[in-house]
């Protein structure tokens, strides 16, 4: 029956307008709050850039005139003043919108507010502590703050006349770990390095003589992707996006929920932290910087590694501090540490094998790839290298495939050729495989000796290595489904070899290699480079992608972070000596154990592997964790030095760079809130935790994949994109996310065993200190019997010591205790970590909690054989009055004052000389001179920086364990702007040691006839000969009348 056409009723007009209204009303309020968040952003930025330039403003006044006072008249008391700059109102014509103050006309007023405060806190007269706050306007009263208990920014220091210098000063060394990206854990990233930087101002402040160096490691290594480019959001709050476009992604704006329920916007990571390659809402930041190392863009090998800190300078990365810290300890002996990044500790993602060389553009989804036999070959082995082709698609390969040109180079070495031998290992699926052990030079590949290189070009390597009967590969047997396995493979119970390759007969796994190329007569000790292309010796000077760079030691051990596999597959770890590391008995299991469980039937040896590593509950890691661990720990025994982690539950997670999580300790009671598009391919937004299981939509660790799943990111052997992408990669170093594009997967949807967490959990700890026993090891408890940290004397003291203020009792729910006796970590009882087991025994005890033995603020000595270091450990909970900043005070002062309790006198094994305290007796700061010459004079003694004791368990007699101290004079005619050194007027780098310069006596005349006229800053430096790290100086201000 056909339906009676009609128009619509009143009543379904007056419904749909309805509906039209509050849909239009909705986009507009949603509209409305995106904008608002937009302009809270920019007004916080500007007032920063301003809080920022007026306090240089006052702190290049004081250079300027050297007086101090004439801060006092900047002091706007009670009042804002709409000047954004100190300098004088006439000069910018009276008017707040003058460029260098920029202000805002606003109706009758301005949009911003000023106010500076200048207080003389302590006795130092020389001193002034400045407050710079920055305001909104109010509308209505634009005279007035809008809210003047909020400053849109705030910046505080301490400002001290150059003459406030010339105490006698110990400079401590202070490594922090505050990584770019990686995220904090019971503590703000946003607020990490500005806040350390006002403790250690205020720790000045309150001790003057005591100066502290910090050295920020804000990098965890560099990437080996260099057009690796993750997308982050810095105007638009994540949860606010229309739109998330690129796959690999930082969160950066995102909104947090207090436990009362108050809603605050803050940074998960800040944007202009960022020092490598990043996309900041759409446009490229730091293009031609490094890239980041992350959980996908792992970290470059070693040697490549300080190639890039010489080209990009800065302070070391924390992958490099680690190899210094155990592989060349002298350097950092006496080492402290600070992991500002709370209950999280940051790891390098590295990786101790090379990725293969590819050429999208020229020869799409082929590859290539050379790897030792071994790190490590004694002066009489031959060197083998073997040979890897093969191609990402190897389905739409024809069997008979090959490469028609490759090129193998040696640079910086000459190799002879007699020495080289080089074999083929030829087949396919219709002829049989088979070694030609004897390769024709002109054949089968030529030589090409350079003045300081080799290059071996290779011709014809297959591509495919199909199953032909019962050799080549089966493809039930590739590996992740590509024809590329380069472990060494042998029967059971054999030496660790290569024995089962493409001409075994079987349906195995088999080694895939190509070619072997053998090097004999190489005898001298060191590194060598091996580089590895697609094409003739025409292409050798390519760079990425077509270039494949792996190494080999001679002789030599190689970096000791290179020793290990920590990363992926072991299958694709292609060494025998990582594979099984030493000789019977003392043989190393160094690959990693916790990416998979390694079937023994294809696969022998492997019997370390597992399925993740489990420190708590039933979710795992998938990277060796105690290895990483051991980086640590071991480096801490060999530079006798002291860690402190701040506070929490310690290494209770584990980052490798950009992750992203939370939960409500961190004010993340729904993890981040985020446009979805990178996960559910939809705009709605959704929940994400990818560090824990929850809370969140989409939890757990993810990989990178094509949204119809015929494509995922094989990471860990350097397949960020497929080969189809290489355009948009070389342009934005990203994928798009969406329908047809990509987004971030579970890793079980492509058949692995599990979804990775990023939380070690309970055993984090114990594993990370490996010490004591299954009875009595070191583990955090939970808070029970409602116990508080109640202070200790030895808290008091070192209260005193640093003139703060004690706080008692604090809320401590995270205590700790050595006699813990129950479940251990996974390795606990293998003959490997138990080898390396420490004993771990109580230092000071700062807070006691409860009566059964358990601490909340202690320090810890581990020992092992005439090996020592120490941890500073707090549990120490957030609570009114006492945040972040005084937990980390207490930190602080930890970490110094067990510097000085490891040097006392009763202490055995791992006593730390201190550092000794210099004191200038000729010239006399602010003595003036005619002379052509003076007689500097100065002496030492081994007291703090106050002149007491160090502290009273010191001799008076002390005398620095026996230490000879050095010193370095230095001068300056431009108030510090350049140095020269007064034996020969060499250019000087203040607190920099030059060993030519060096001077043991305590006395020099210095000959200052060819000096002009004028003030001149004399800088006295005293080094403890052995011991790099901190030093001894005082500064001397004089005057010369010509």
């Amino acid at each position: 029956m056909k339906k009676k056409e009609a128009g619509f009723t009143l009543v379904e007009v007056m419904v749909s307008l309805f509906i039209i209204g509050i849909s239009t009303l909705t986009i507009f309020a949603f509209l409305g709050s995106m904008a608002r968040q937009t302009a809270n952003v920019k007004h916080q930025t500007f007032a920063t850039q301003k809080a920022i330039q007026i306090m240089e403003e006052l702190r290049s006044l004081v250079g300027r005139t050297d007086r101090i006072g004439v801060l006092d008249s900047y002091d706007d008391g009670d009042r804002y003043n709409p000047f954004l700059t100190t300098e004088n109102t006439e000069s910018l014509g009276n008017d707040p919108a003058a460029p260098l103050s920029g202000n805002v006309k606003m109706g009758t007023g301005w949009r911003y507010l000023r106010q500076i405060n200048v207080l003389q806190e302590s006795a130092d007269k020389f001193m002034r502590k400045v407050y710079v706050k920055i305001y909104l306007a109010d509308e209505n009263n634009p005279t007035q703050p809008k809210d003047k208990d909020r400053p849109l920014a705030q910046s505080v220091s301490i400002i001290r006349t150059s003459i406030a210098g010339c105490l006698s000063t110990q400079v401590m060394d202070l490594y922090i770990i505050c990584i770019e990206n990686i995220p904090g854990w019971w503590t703000s990233t946003a607020d990490l390095k500005p806040m350390v930087d006002e403790l250690i101002s205020d720790l000045q402040t309150r001790n003057p003589g005591l100066e502290i160096r910090p050295h920020w490691i804000t990098r965890l290594a560099y990437g080996r992707d260099p057009y690796y480019t993750p997308y982050t959001n810095n105007e638009v709050r994540a949860d606010l996006l229309t739109d998330l476009p690129y796959v690999y992604y930082y969160p950066g704006l995102i909104q947090k929920r207090t436990t009362g329920g108050v809603n605050y916007d803050e940074y998960y990571y800040v944007p202009e932290n960022f020092a490598a390659r990043i996309n900041i809402d759409g446009t490229i930041t730091n293009a031609g910087s490094y890239s980041l190392a992350d959980q996908f863009n792992n970290a470059v090998r070693y040697p490549e590694e300080e190639r890039l800190w010489a080209r990009y300078g800065g302070e070391m990365s924390l992958r490099m501090l680690l190899e210094k810290m155990n592989s060349s300890p002298s350097e950092l002996k006496n080492l402290l540490i600070v992991n500002l990044h709370g209950e999280l500790l940051p790891v390098p993602p590295m990786r101790n094998y090379s990725d293969a060389a590819k050429d999208p553009a020229g020869s799409p989804n082929v590859r290539i790839v050379s790897h030792p036999e071994k790190l490590k070959f004694s002066s009489s082995e031959t060197v083998a290298l073997r040979v890897y082709t093969y191609v990402a698609n190897p389905d739409a390969w024809p069997g008979t495939s090959e490469l028609a040109y490759a090129t193998i180079t040696f640079p910086d070495t000459v190799l002879s050729r007699p020495n080289i031998v080089v074999k083929k290992c030829v087949g396919n699926n219709l002829t049989a495989y088979e070694w030609k052990e004897n390769c024709i030079e002109g054949v089968d590949y030529d030589i090409f000796t350079y003045t300081n290189s080799t290059t071996i070009l290779l011709y014809n390597s297959p591509l495919r290595h199909p199953a032909n009967g019962t050799q080549g590969l089966d493809s039930a047997k590739r590996l992740y489904g590509l024809e590329y396995i380069p472990c060494p493979i042998h029967p059971a119970q054999t030496p660790v070899t290569f024995e089962r390759d493409l001409t075994t007969n079987g349906l195995v796994a088999k080694n895939t290699a190509r070619w072997r190329i053998c090097l004999k007569s190489i005898s001298t000790p060191g590194m060598y480079e091996v580089q590895t292309r697609i094409g003739d010796i025409t292409y050798s000077d390519s760079g990425y992608p077509n270039l494949s760079t792996t190494y080999f030691w001679v002789n030599t051990d190689p970096p000791y972070t290179e020793q290990f596999q920590f990363m992926g597959d072991p299958r694709h770890c292609p060494y025998i000596d990582v594979k099984l590391w030493g000789t019977a008995p003392n043989t190393e299991h160094r690959y990693n154990w916790y990416f998979a469980s390694i079937p023994a039937g294809d696969y022998q040896g492997y019997t370390k592997s597992a399925d993740g590593w489990c420190g708590d509950g039933t979710y795992k890691l998938n990277v060796d964790v105690p290895r990483f661990f051991q980086m640590f720990r071991r480096g801490l025994l060999f530079t006798n030095g002291i860690w402190t982690a701040i506070t929490g539950f310690s290494n209770y997670y584990i980052g490798l760079g950009g992750e992203m999580g939370g939960d409500s300790s961190n004010d993340l009671p729904d993890s981040i809130r985020v446009c979805g598009k990178p996960w559910s391919q939809g705009l709605a937004v959704t929940r994400v935790n990818e560090i824990i299981d929850s809370p969140g939509d989409y939890t757990l660790c993810r990989i990178i994949a094509k949204t119809d799943n015929s494509w995922y990111s094989r990471y860990w052997i350097g397949e960020l994109y497929p080969d189809d992408q290489w355009v948009n990669w070389q342009t934005n170093g990203n994928l798009q996310t969406g329908a047809g594009n990509f987004y971030r997967a579970s890793p079980t949807t492509f058949g692995f065993a599990f979804a990775p967490t990023k939380r070690t959990g309970t055993m984090g700890c114990s594993s990370f200190i490996n010490g004591g026993s299954t009875s009595a090891h070191f583990r955090h408890d939970w808070p029970w019997g409602g116990n508080r940290g109640v202070i200790q004397t030895d808290g008091n003291v070192m209260a005193g010591i640093f003139n703060f203020p004690p706080v008692t009792p604090l809320d401590a729910s995270r205590p700790f205790q050595l006699n813990y006796n129950g479940d251990v970590p996974p390795e606990w009882n293998d003959s490997e970590y138990s080898s390396q087991r420490v004993t771990h025994t109580w230092e000071r005890n700062y807070y006691n909690y409860g009566t059964t033995g358990d601490r909340a603020s202690s320090g810890v000595k581990l020992t092992l054989g005439n090996l020592a270091g120490y941890m500073v450990v707090q549990g120490i909970d957030k609570q009114p009055g006492f945040g972040a900043v005084q937990i980390s005070r207490l930190a602080l002062q930890g970490i110094l004052h067990q510097f000085l309790v490891a040097g006392e006198p009763a202490v055995t094994t791992g006593r730390i000389v201190q550092v000794p305290l210099i004191s200038v007796s000729s010239p006399q700061s602010g003595e003036e001179t005619s002379a052509s010459s003076i007689n500097i004079q100065w002496s030492i003694s081994w007291r703090r920086w106050d002149g007491e004791k160090y502290t009273s368990a010191y001799l008076d007699s002390y005398q620095g364990d026996g230490e000879t101290v050095v010193y370095n004079i230095k001068y300056s005619s431009d108030n510090g702007l350049h140095w020269y050194f007064v034996q020969d007027n060499a250019p000087a780098t203040p607190g920099v040691r030059d060993y030519a310069h060096d001077l043991s006596c305590t006395s020099y005349t210095w000959d200052i006839s060819a000096l002009s006229g004028g003030t001149k800053l004399l800088r006295v430096e005293g080094y403890r000969d052995t011991l790099p790290l901190h030093y001894t100086y005082q500064l001397v201000r004089f005057y010369i009348w010509r």
